[in-house]
C-alpha cells in the first residue's frame, strides 16, 4: 500500500515547516528507526519552498510530486466550491486527485500534521485490505477497495450540483447519527450546511453510501495499539471509553496509553491550541492546582463554577480572593493569541518533554479520564 500526504504551501520552506513541519517528522523517524517510504503530494505552491528545503525531505526518504496540474483542472470544474474557504475546497478535491493520481493503487493517507509512534510501514501491513476512516476524520484513512473513490466523487457532485438542497436532506438523514458514530466510526456532524470534505464523509459513512469496515474489523488487527485522530477526545471514542482512566507514559520515546502503543499522534489545530496554553501557563496552572479547559470550555469562563470549584463563603476571605484569582487566570488564558506555531509545539512535547505534564488528572480539562 502507498502511503502518502497531501500538503500545500502558500509561502516559504521556513514558513510552511513551522506550519507543517514534515521536515522534523522525518528526522524523528529515522531517529526512531522508521520508514520515510511515504509520498508527499503538493496540491499548490511546490514552487514557493526552495529546491533545499525539497532536497533536504527527499534526503530523508520523502518522495515529493508536483500534482498542481491535476489540482488546477479540477479546481476549474468545481468552481461552485469557491463559496468554501480556500483550504476546505482544496480539502473536497484532493480525493479527486488522490484517485486520478494513484490510479487504481491501494493507499494510506495521513494528513499533514500526523506524528508517527510507529512505522508507517508497519502500521500499512496491518491496514492491508481495510477501507475506513478513523472516527470519520480523515486524519487517517485506508482505502484497499478503490470503489471508495467512485462513490465519494458521486456524491461530491450531487453536493456541488445544489448544496443547499443536498445539505438539507442529508440533515434529515442525519436522525441517529450517534449509534452511527460508535459502530461504524461515522464522526460526528453539526453544521447543517456541508462545509467540509469531512463533513461529507460523515454523512457517507452514516447513510452506508461509501465503503466502511467495521471499527471490529481494523481494531482485530491492532490489538497492542491505540487509534484516536484526535487527542482531546481519546475518551470518547469506542471502545477505549470504557477502559477509563487512562495511564500515559513514553518508553524510549514512545508513547503508551493504558499499556497500549499509540500508533500516531494527530496533532491537529484544537490540540495544539492547547498545548500552546498549557505551555504558557503551566507555571500558574500548577501553581494555583487548576485543570486547563478546552477551547469549547472557554465560552462557560464567565459563569467559572463549571471549571474550577470555587465555592466560598462569605466569612472565607482565602476561599473568596482564590476564587477571584482563578477568574483572572482563566480569562487570561481564554484570550492568549496564538503566538507559537506547531513546530513550536512538536519541540516542545517531543524534544523537551513528553505529554504527562498534561495527561494526568490533576490538569487535563475533564475529570477521570486520565490517573
Amino acid at each position: 500500500m502507498r502511503n502518502f500526504i497531501v500538503v500545500w504551501a502558500k509561502g516559504n520552506a521556513d514558513l510552511f515547516e513551522k506550519n507543517v513541519p514534515l521536515y522534523f517528522v522525518g528526522k524523528r523517524n529515522a531517529k526512531l528507526g522508521f520508514s520515510n517510504d511515504i509520498d508527499i503530494l503538493f496540491l499548490d505552491g511546490y514552487d514557493y519552498i526552495n529546491g533545499g528545503y525539497r532536497g533536504s525531505l527527499q534526503e530523508l526518504g520523502f518522495n515529493l510530486y508536483d500534482v498542481k496540474n491535476i489540482y488546477s483542472d479540477l479546481e476549474e470544474k468545481y468552481s461552485l466550491l469557491n463559496r468554501f474557504s480556500d483550504f476546505e475546497k482544496k480539502c473536497f478535491l484532493r480525493w479527486l486527485v488522490i484517485k486520478e493520481f494513484f490510479s487504481g493503487e491501494k493507499i494510506v493517507h495521513y494528513d499533514g500534521d500526523v506524528v508517527f509512534n510507529e512505522d508507517s510501514l508497519v502500521l500499512s501491513r496491518k491496514l492491508e485490505g481495510k477501507t475506513f476512516v478513523l472516527q470519520g476524520c480523515p486524519a487517517l484513512t485506508c482505502i484497499s477497495d478503490v470503489d471508495w473513490f467512485s462513490h465519494y466523487e458521486d456524491n461530491l457532485n450531487l453536493f456541488v450540483n445544489d448544496i443547499e438542497r443536498y445539505s438539507k436532506h442529508a440533515w434529515i438523514e442525519r436522525e441517529g447519527w450517534e449509534l452511527s458514530e460508535q459502530h461504524k466510526w461515522a464522526g460526528q456532524r453539526y453544521r447543517k450546511i456541508i462545509a467540509s470534505d469531512q463533513d461529507l464523509i460523515s454523512h457517507l459513512i452514516h447513510t452506508d453510501r461509501i465503503l466502511q469496515n467495521k471499527p471490529s474489523e481494523v481494531l482485530n488487527c491492532f490489538s497492542e495499539y491505540i487509534l484516536f485522530e484526535n487527542p482531546l477526545y481519546i475518551h470518547a471514542y469506542s471502545p477505549w471509553r470504557e477502559t477509563l482512566p487512562f495511564s500515559y507514559k513514553r518508553i524510549d520515546n514512545i508513547d503508551y496509553i493504558n499499556e497500549k502503543r499509540v500508533a500516531f499522534w494527530h496533532m491537529q489545530s484544537n490540540f495544539i491550541s492547547y498545548l500552546v496554553k498549557y505551555s504558557s501557563y503551566s507555571q500558574l496552572i500548577k501553581l494555583l492546582k487548576i485543570r486547563l479547559p478546552n477551547d469549547l470550555e472557554f465560552k462557560d469562563i464567565a459563569v467559572s463554577r463549571s471549571i474550577v470549584d470555587i465555592s466560598c463563603s462569605k466569612t472565607d476571605k482565602y476561599k473568596k480572593y482564590k476564587g477571584r484569582i482563578l477568574n483572572l487566570v482563566l480569562r487570561s488564558i481564554k484570550k492568549i493569541k496564538r503566538k507559537h506555531y506547531r513546530l513550536d509545539m512538536y519541540h516542545e512535547f517531543f524534544d523537551k518533554n513528553d505529554f504527562s505534564s498534561i495527561y494526568n488528572n490533576a490538569v487535563w480539562w475533564k475529570k477521570g479520564v486520565f490517573k
